[in-house]
């Protein structure tokens, strides 16, 4: 009778200096449960002309030629001060 082998201690890479991963074609990560990516000064996203920033000051940048947000319920947008909305034209419905 086959018996299941120990469950393995988790495991550690840990690297020094700036490292560079760079992929000719597609990359996927899978993650069973948990992804948690932390940067101590920013995280940076670029696809083409869009860019999402998140800064340790807590500031985010959106940048595209489009910016599109949907929902399926309520969109709660919640300021400690102003909100400021520009634009050439603003419309609501």
């Amino acid at each position: 009778m086959a018996t299941d082998p120990k469950p393995r201690p988790p495991e550690r890479l840990s690297l020094t200096g700036s490292q560079t991963l760079s992929v000719d074609q597609d990359l996927t990560v899978t993650v069973g449960r948990k992804l948690r990516i932390e940067a101590a000064d920013s995280l940076e996203l670029v696809v083409g002309k869009t860019r999402l920033l998140l800064k340790k000051d807590g500031s985010i940048l959106i940048q595209g030629g489009r910016v599109q947000i949907e929902a399926s319920g309520t969109v709660d947008v919640k300021a400690g001060t102003d909100v400021k909305l520009r634009g050439s034209k603003i419309t609501q419905n």
